[in-house]
């Protein structure tokens, strides 16, 4: 059992025999072990040391094994609780583990077999230690592509304004409204200590006493912080849109001032403006210091540098951390960053336009459709192959186009993902393994509970068949989830595969409602069935289906009110069937009628209500999908959710990929 650090072990029993055996075995194992006799002198023992690891029988006088992993857990929640016992049953397993205990070991043990089990927590403390590590660096790494970005999008935004005959006011309008990027201010004035000239920026129109108590504000600022002259009075307030009403404006109750330095060794402020007290503590100071220095930069070049402007860029861009590549669409003119020739393993010199395009998985007439015609920004995954590596990167193209030595432009910021993706990966391998495993002690508990049911273990009286009636019912809910893991892990490594036959649609709505008879008479739930009652045979996966329809139903059963109506029904309908599902629930916000598609979006009307997966619908649409088919929601004000798929009776192999290809373009 090799460890990086030597890891500390309480052992707990009352019998010497097992608690001296238990300690030479790990300190064999090269741990750092303690004793304890019984649960008193462990409760001591816990609070005076730290301990990576705490093994306790169960059955002690006193204070039983249980209170002392409680115990050692409130202190401790990430430690490993492990309860060793002969004296145990299926109840007493149950209750170790809803306390908090990690595993349970019955006596006679074999020491193999416990070796096993604590390597396996260690294992798992070591993932989970893992996977925080990468979560907060991925959470870093957005944080400072985010920067990035604000960054590059303030340079592009001024290398195209240097291009055309602007005013000083228009660089400070256009650098204060990105900085609302990372600071979330509400009002944004700029003034320098020169001309005392103030440039605001508002989220919404000031009136006129607003404007006027704005300049006083900011004029004050300086006065008490820059050591101006108070009764200076020449300033000017441009830029606010104005408004017609009177009101005064909030309290200011923050503020942060960027400082800039201009030429001749001028200060420039820019000063935002909160409404809330410490609306600013989360701010990036160093970021914001940064920033100032960059646009300072930017300013004391700013007169009379138009022509070392592809120059200038190109020197802040090679600092940058991310791939940043810069072109010229019609010279064709490509311009690495270092970090962009090391993410792509080349040099711009080994490209040309169209070649770079088609490397990372674009074509160049949607490049310039999208990102300079249409002002979009593209976005895709790409895997690419440096020398023996494979890597996955983010690359996202946004285009621009102006008057001057660059007619059309385009900025592409590259990212390397491969150590996120690999993560992901591991999770989704993790979920599909621990699913399938799942499956066959669901299917024998549920196989038991229907012998059970049919006598065969005795007769069982009217309340017991109530029990597995529920029992049972939460097994086939649990059923779901599983397959919807299991879907979800197929669905995304291209392994599920639909296998279509003639069935009759009416057979499958009925076959449904079966299963979930029992749930629907615990809710007291009308069950109205309408459509077509003559309904032709479909083409279809019968699993799929059943699936499909389950999981819609179930999400109209866990909505539906005590008493409520669900309506299922099915219309022959332009070459196909449209079947449905209407709950009397409280519906879907209008604005998340398509997001309730989007695999782990929850809408969570009521906060007492335990969340689910998020998976059920996604999963859902990628089935019907899969058949050609399309899903939607509606929800009338007051009427509940209703759901709709459509499926087209019949159609060939050629017919149904062609379907599927439109789906996806939709």
């Amino acid at each position: 059992m090799p460890k990086d650090t030597l890891l500390h072990i309480l052992v707990v029993d009352d019998d010497r025999g097992v608690r001296e055996m238990l300690h030479t075995f790990f300190e064999d194992q090269e741990f750092d072990v303690m004793t304890a006799a019984n649960g008193t002198e462990a409760l001591d023992i816990i609070d005076e040391n730290v301990f990576d690891m705490v093994v306790s029988d169960l059955r002690m006088p006193e204070v039983d094994g249980l209170e002392v992993i409680q115990h050692y857990k409130k202190s401790n929640s990430q430690g490993i609780g492990i309860i060793i016992t002969g004296l145990a049953t299926v109840e007493s397993a149950i209750d170790a583990l809803r306390t908090g205990v990690d595993d349970f070991v019955l006596k006679p043990f074999n020491l193999v077999h416990l070796n096993d089990i604590i390597n396996k927590h260690l294992e798992l403390r070591r993932v989970q230690a893992e996977n925080k590590r990468l979560q907060e660096q991925i959470r870093h790494e957005r944080d400072e592509l985010k920067k990035t970005v604000t960054v590059l999008q303030i340079i592009k935004d001024i290398a195209l304004k240097l291009n055309y005959n602007f005013s000083f006011s228009d660089l400070i309008q256009l650098v204060i409204k990105h900085i609302a990027r990372v600071v979330n201010y509400d009002y944004a004035v700029y003034a320098d200590t020169a001309n005392w000239v103030i440039f605001a920026h508002s989220h919404s129109a000031l009136s006129k006493i607003q404007k006027n108590t704005l300049m006083q504000y900011t004029k004050k600022f300086l006065v008490k912080n820059y050591d101006i002259e108070e009764e200076v009075e020449s300033y000017e307030l441009i830029s606010a849109e104005s408004a017609e009403h009177n009101e005064p404006l909030p309290d200011i109750r923050s503020e942060l001032a960027i400082e800039l330095t201009l030429d001749g060794g001028q200060k420039g402020i820019i000063l935002a403006l909160g409404k809330e007290s410490g609306q600013f503590e989360d701010v990036d100071s160093d970021f914001l210091e940064e920033l100032s220095v960059d646009v300072t930069k930017i300013f004391s070049q700013f007169w009379g540098l138009l022509t070392e402007q592809k120059h200038r860029i190109q020197l802040l861009v090679d600092h940058i951390t991310d791939g940043v590549v810069l072109i010229d669409v019609f010279a064709d003119e490509i311009v690495f960053n270092p970090a962009a020739a090391e993410i792509l393993g080349r040099h711009s010199s080994d490209f040309s336009l169209n070649s770079l395009v088609q490397f990372l998985g674009f074509t160049l007439e949607d490049v310039r459709s999208e990102c300079i015609k249409n002002g979009n920004i593209l976005q895709e995954m790409v895997n690419i192959e440096v020398g023996d590596h494979k890597r996955v990167l983010d690359v996202r193209i946004n285009g621009f186009k102006y008057a001057g030595y660059m007619e059309e432009g385009l900025v592409l910021v590259v990212r390397d993902i491969t150590e996120k993706f690999q993560v992901e990966k591991m999770k989704e391998n993790l979920i599909a393994n621990v699913s399938h495993e799942l499956k066959t002690p669901i299917a024998i508990v549920k196989e038991y509970l229907s012998l059970m049911e049919e006598g065969i273990g005795g007769e069982i009286n009217e309340q017991q068949h109530e029990f597995i009636h529920i029992a049972t019912s939460h097994l086939e809910r649990l059923t779901r989830l599983i397959y919807n893991f299991i879907n979800m892990s197929k669905l995304d490594s291209g392994q599920l595969y639909i296998k279509p036959r003639m069935e009759d649609v009416r057979d499958l709505i009925d076959q449904t409602l079966e299963h979930l008879h029992f749930r629907l008479e615990q809710k007291n739930i009308n069950l109205v069935i309408e459509g077509d009652e003559e309904l032709p045979e479909i083409e279809v996966d019968r699993d799929a289906f059943l699936q499909v329809l389950m999981n819609l139903l179930d999400n109209a059963i866990k909505y539906s009110p005590e008493a409520g109506t669900i309506r299922v029904g099915a219309n022959t309908e332009n070459s196909g069937i449209t079947v449905w599902v209407k709950d009397e629930g409280k519906g879907i916000n209008p604005e998340n009628l398509q997001k309730v598609f989007q695999r782990f979006f929850q809408e969570l009307w009521d906060e007492n209500k335990p969340p689910g997966t998020g998976l059920g619908l996604s999963i859902t649409r990628q089935l019907v999908e899969e058949h050609g088919g399309r899903i939607w929601a509606e929800s009338p004000e007051g009427q509940g959710a209703h759901m709709y798929f459509y499926l087209p009776v019949t159609h060939d192999g050629n017919e149904l990929a062609e379907v599927k290809n439109q789906v996806s373009a939709e």
